[in-house]
């Protein structure tokens, strides 16, 4: 049978009734309030100081992504410079899986009527910017963390589980004060929360990693001057700064670098956005395969051909084994972002949330720079941040810590204070390409190790940082002894998504949906693959984020034992993304 390989990038221009098509055809009357609720850092902004984009220069962005020619991409108006990253890579075909245009992917609460939700994720996000410096352990006993999770508990901020993943619907869930933050939204109700087990912070981000022969320990270097410091003055809390960011102003990377010996393990929100700032995008779930292939008594999935009697002369390598299991994680990486790009530019081109504080900084002020308009926008979420703000919340409580920041009226905002010095980077927000990677990367994990298995049965020796955040400790019992191989994996996806969430980057929801797509976009991949294998017989299997059991097999593909993909299912593309959607 011929396989018909795909065509480059999807058809375009973009069919009429899209999104796209909408905005690429509203006059320019209408469009600059239509795009309050789009992408446009680094375009240009209009001359009033509001922070609304232009409308010629948001219609070239729109022109390029709806004709998906090269240069149209370079005829976009840019603002004071700084470059859009990637936009092309959506348009990008594959073929060792299905590409990344055809998956399946929600459109964001602010773009399907759940307006009170995303004004729910960005109230969210005011309190992980209050709580950047409170130690993840100190949740617990902190009256902080205890008036976030009193807030959070009474919004509609939580995907509900049993709701279609292509069009959830988001309930009232009760937070803990040590839960705040965690992942594992997919879980059902009654289910135990893998991600809620132990310390916040997942043991693959706190091992030594061994690299060969080499060992490296994870206390973070510090970085002054460009990154939010332990305690310190955060970014774009000023209206001039703010806008001077959204038009693509560019920063020097001038950075100074803080002694190695100020060097600690990650404990807090700021320690965990200073990580996702620089990191390889796959570092993490690298190292935490290095840490599991070293592990004297790790196990791999029971279907790997080598654990049996089938071979008894030989021990995986190429296949099955280490240089495998390290290979695909990188493999799968490239393929999630190329994913999600699509679903970024094309799909959604939601605005980033410190675009979102900007319409809350607009339409709580009593002198407001076009209050009218931003109130419209921000529809009847406007409600539940004035409600925030009326009871002593945490849009109240971000004004009141942005105006401590100096006596002048100019720091008297409710801005998102930003973790990173160019805050939020050159893509829209939804999907997320950490979160995305991170759902990619540890489905393949979670397919090649046991993922039941407990890390002390593995040979591996739960541990923590100590207060000062200097050398790790053992992690005490019972928690030592309930942390699985799987859990942990789940456990740093969120971390890493997450983190970007504490920065100020991104949404809750980005979290949610994205790990979602890249635990598909990892499962087309194992798929294709097992076309390749000349060992007979294998299959692979993994829990997924929803807690069902995911099997990837010789010839077809289960999900909860039902089967979802057969034989020559990828040979239609098209089908493939649908029954892959299935998957929660």
């Amino acid at each position: 049978m011929t396989i018909a390989y795909p065509k480059p990038h999807p058809p375009s221009p973009a069919p009429a009734g899209t999104a796209i098509h909408k905005l690429i055809h509203t006059a320019n009357s209408a469009l600059v309030q239509e795009a309050e609720l789009h992408f446009h850092k680094g375009l240009k902004h209009d001359s009033d100081q509001s922070g609304r984009v232009d409308a010629n220069s948001f219609k070239t962005l729109l022109t390029a992504l709806n004709d998906h020619t090269p240069q149209a991409f370079q005829n976009i108006a840019l603002g004071l410079g700084r470059k859009l990253i990637n936009p092309q890579a959506g348009l990008a075909a594959d073929r060792e899986a299905v590409s990344g245009w055809l998956h399946k992917f929600a459109a964001a609460p602010e773009q399907s009527g759940h307006k009170k939700t995303t004004a729910a994720e960005m109230i969210e996000l005011y309190w992980m910017a209050l709580l950047r410096d409170v130690s993840f352990e100190d949740y617990s006993t902190s009256p902080l963390a205890a008036d976030a999770a009193a807030e959070l508990s009474a919004l509609p901020l939580s995907v509900d589980p049993s709701s279609p993943s292509t069009n959830p619907s988001y309930v009232i869930r009760p937070v803990t004060p040590n839960g705040l933050f965690r992942g594992g939204d997919w879980t059902p109700s009654g289910n135990a929360n893998l991600e809620h087990a132990g310390p916040y912070i997942s043991q693959f981000l706190w091992l030594d990693v061994p690299f060969g022969s080499l060992q490296t320990d994870q206390k973070e270097a510090r970085r002054d001057d460009h990154d939010y410091g332990i305690g310190g003055i955060p970014h774009l809390t000023v209206w001039a700064d703010w806008l001077e960011a959204q038009s693509g102003k560019n920063y020097s990377q001038n950075i100074i670098e803080v002694s190695a010996i100020d060097r600690r393990y990650i404990q807090n929100g700021g320690d965990l956005a200073r990580y996702v700032h620089i990191d390889a995008l796959y570092e993490a779930y690298l190292n935490a395969a290095l840490i599991l292939l070293a592990a004297p008594n790790i196990k791999f999935d029971t279907g790997n051909p080598y654990t049996g009697t089938t071979f008894p002369k030989e021990s995986p390598f190429g296949t099955f084994g280490g240089p495998y299991v390290l290979s695909i994680v990188c493999e799968v990486a490239t393929r999630a972002l190329k994913a999600v790009w699509y679903q970024k530019f094309i799909g959604q081109r939601l605005l980033l949330p410190e675009a979102y504080a900007g319409l809350v900084h607009r339409g709580l002020q009593p002198a407001g720079l076009r209050a009218t308009e931003a109130k419209a926008a921000l529809g009847d979420g406007l409600a539940v941040l004035e409600s925030s703000k009326n009871s002593g919340g945490a849009v109240a409580r971000i004004r009141t810590k942005n105006a401590a920041l100096g006596a002048d009226p100019k720091f008297d905002t409710y801005l998102l204070p930003m973790c990173f010095q160019e805050g939020s980077p050159t893509h829209p927000a939804y999907g997320a390409g950490h979160a995305t990677v991170a759902g990619a990367c540890v489905t393949v994990l979670k397919a090649i190790f046991q993922g039941t298995q407990t890390l002390k049965d593995a040979g591996i020796t739960p541990m923590k940082p100590d207060a000062l955040g200097k050398k790790l400790v053992p992690l005490a019992a019972p928690e030592s002894d309930t942390l699985t191989i799987g859990g942990e994996l789940d456990k740093v996806a969120s971390n890493i998504a997450i983190g970007r969430n504490l920065a100020g980057v991104h949404w809750r929801t980005d979290y949610t949906q994205s790990v979602l797509l890249g635990q598909r976009v990892a499962t087309s991949v194992l798929y294709h693959h097992r076309r390749d294998y000349h060992e007979r017989p294998w299959s692979l299997s993994y829990r997924s984020f929803g807690g069902k059991v995911v099997t990837i097999g010789q010839e077809s593909v289960t999900y909860g034992g039902q089967t979802i993909l057969d034989g020559d299912d990828d040979l239609d593309p098209a089908r493939e993304a649908a029954q892959l959607a299935k998957i929660v």
